[in-house]
């Protein structure tokens, strides 16, 4: 139910349909001064109505995320990181069941359902390639939706734009999904985590199988058609935001084809051998096809250093394929 972008798993929009929907990665800009200054963010300016993703459920993990390298001399403190998701789950029925069908996915409008989420902010090994000291951790419930009624006129194989009937149809976009993009915000403000010059920042929450802690599958939701709504439940990766080191003066993830994942089913992994226990850079198959993340700071005020220099998303990174979703 989730996608990368590599080979077996290449799920991809079509960088002209997202254009069109007004999707184009934020221009490019130095970060601003103030309380809370964005210093990263991979984050479209306006997010399209899915993006490809990644689930603990489908791909066997207990927490994913990325490195992100400041440019020296770092200052402030986190502030907030905004972190985009991905919703699969339907209400009543399946998301790869066609409209029409028995057990199609049907979801009442603003249908939500309650979900924790933690999100860990750890210092980087000397490598830079394993997560080390953990410097921060927040959980927080969040409402998250389930993804729109699958949609058989625009959806459907003879719609427009048509589709293969299990998605919905969103009237901004014009465009089928099978999921929903959702961003979800954590805020360290009061914590006073120190911005290093490169942190990792790590997603996780809990499944029927996987995750820090499983849920099991003895739970009535699990008995169900439609099945538990964590287990449908992804992290978008869609974010690309990279700079040599040369270019030390922007911000930027550590690895552009690597992101961090702490694997339960090492096989998933990127070389099919990815230690368990540690949340550590998966290398090589990972390019263009990152978390998408908003990193905020206190920074730059009469009391506080100067913020890091900021750059959002490098225009032309979006490949180039079926569009797919």
């Amino acid at each position: 139910m989730s996608y990368r972008g590599i080979s077996t798993k290449a799920v991809v929009f079509a960088i002209t349909a997202l254009l069109a929907a007004g999707t184009a990665p934020r221009a490019a800009s130095a970060a601003g001064y103030g309380p809370r200054s964005v210093v990263f963010t991979s984050v479209a300016s306006r997010l399209p109505g899915n993006i490809p993703s990644e689930g603990p459920e489908a791909y066997g993990f207990s927490e994913l995320g990325d490195a992100i390298v400041f440019p020296a001399p770092t200052g402030g403190t986190l502030a907030t990181v905004e972190v985009v998701m991905s919703s699969w789950a339907c209400q009543s029925g399946v998301w790869n069941n066609p409209a029409g069908s028995a057990g199609a996915c049907v979801s009442a409008p603003r249908a939500m359902f309650d979900q924790p989420i933690t999100m860990n902010i750890y210092q980087a090994s000397n490598s830079g390639t394993q997560a080390s000291t953990l410097l921060a951790s927040l959980t927080k419930t969040f409402q998250i939706p389930y993804r729109p009624s699958s949609n058989g006129f625009e959806c459907g194989p003879s719609g427009n734009p048509g589709g293969d009937g299990e998605e919905w149809y969103s009237e901004t976009d014009h465009m089928c999904y099978h999921g929903v993009a959702y961003p979800i915000v954590f805020d360290f403000s009061s914590l006073q985590v120190p911005l290093s010059n490169e942190i990792v920042v790590g997603v996780s929450y809990n499944t029927s199988d996987y995750g820090p802690n499983p849920i099991g599958q003895n739970t009535a939701c699990y008995k169900t058609v439609e099945g538990c709504p964590y287990d449908s439940l992804n992290i978008g990766v869609f974010g690309d935001v990279y700079y040599p080191p040369a270019d030390s003066i922007v911000s930027s993830v550590f690895d552009p084809s690597g992101v961090f994942v702490n694997y339960t089913i090492p096989n998933n992994s990127c070389s099919g051998s990815q230690p368990t226990g540690v949340l550590e850079d998966d290398q090589g198959c990972w390019s263009g096809y990152h978390p998408e993340l908003a990193i905020t700071a206190m920074c730059g005020t009469s009391d506080l250093p100067g913020c890091s220099s900021s750059i959002g998303p490098v225009v032309g990174h979006l490949p180039v394929a079926t569009p797919v979703r």
